[in-house]
């Protein structure tokens, strides 16, 4: 694979440096990203959701192509951030705007949520993920999967062409609170909410049944919701972690 240029970032309390996707380093990162998914993934559409905007930042995301940039991040030693990422920049900007990252009017991609396989959305992809989970261990439903465990696999029978394959280390998170919607204030340390209140800017948002992606919200709630998993927008933003 080509060597990507240096990511500046920004830190996000000491260590590590986050940031978007941008100028140079964006460059590269889209071509390499387009060449892995012309040669390994047959071109498929729904990974062809990233575009420039006009402040020269990587635009659009679904989790599919999430995925596939931590792919083409890592050999660099880079990865995409997880929630407890994007909830230790926020925090870290609002005290500091020189650290961490303002992410509002823009939704990160960050993880999947399994809820369960009897239903849709997703129902051939839950089946899927809850078949190699249960390779491993015994599932307690909801779960959430931060993007970063996860590969992408061409799989015609899939409707999207793609399926997810969990790593080999994969952490898998249990978290309850995501049976419920509602507002909430602090985040635990992954990055989920730990208590949900009748007061408060922040909105959790969930699925009932099957598969959904999980993201931040242009608002900075937490969407449990987003069961179109190729669906993207110009103010999806893939966020980067250097952890050197």
């Amino acid at each position: 694979m080509t060597r990507l240029p240096e990511f500046i970032g920004k830190p996000i309390e000491v260590t590590p440096e986050i940031g978007f996707i941008a100028g140079t380093f964006a460059d590269s990162a889209l071509r390499e990203y387009q060449e892995i998914a012309r040669k390994d993934y047959n071109d498929v559409k729904v990974l062809d959701v990233l575009r420039y905007d006009e402040c020269d930042v990587l635009g659009g995301s679904n989790p599919f192509a999430a995925v596939l940039m931590n792919q083409v991040l890592r050999d660099s030693g880079l990865r995409i951030a997880r929630p407890s990422d994007l909830e230790k920049a926020m925090r870290a900007n609002k005290i500091n705007p020189k650290i961490g990252l303002k992410l509002t009017n823009n939704y990160v991609d960050s993880g999947l949520v399994l809820k369960n396989t009897n239903s849709p959305p997703n129902q051939y992809l839950a089946k899927d993920l809850d078949k190699q989970i249960r390779g491993r261990q015994h599932p307690k439903y909801p779960l959430m999967i931060p993007l970063t465990e996860l590969e992408i696999i061409r799989d015609l029978n899939s409707p999207y062409e793609l399926s997810f394959e969990l790593k080999r280390n994969a952490k898998i998170i249990y978290a309850p609170i995501l049976n419920e919607s509602g507002n909430f204030k602090e985040t635990d340390e992954n990055g989920l909410p730990t208590k949900l209140y009748h007061n408060s800017s922040r909105e959790l948002t969930r699925i009932h049944n099957g598969l959904s992606g999980m993201c931040l919200t242009k608002r900075t709630g937490i969407d449990a919701y987003s069961y179109d998993l190729q669906d993207s927008g110009p103010t999806g933003r893939i966020v980067v972690v250097n952890e050197k």
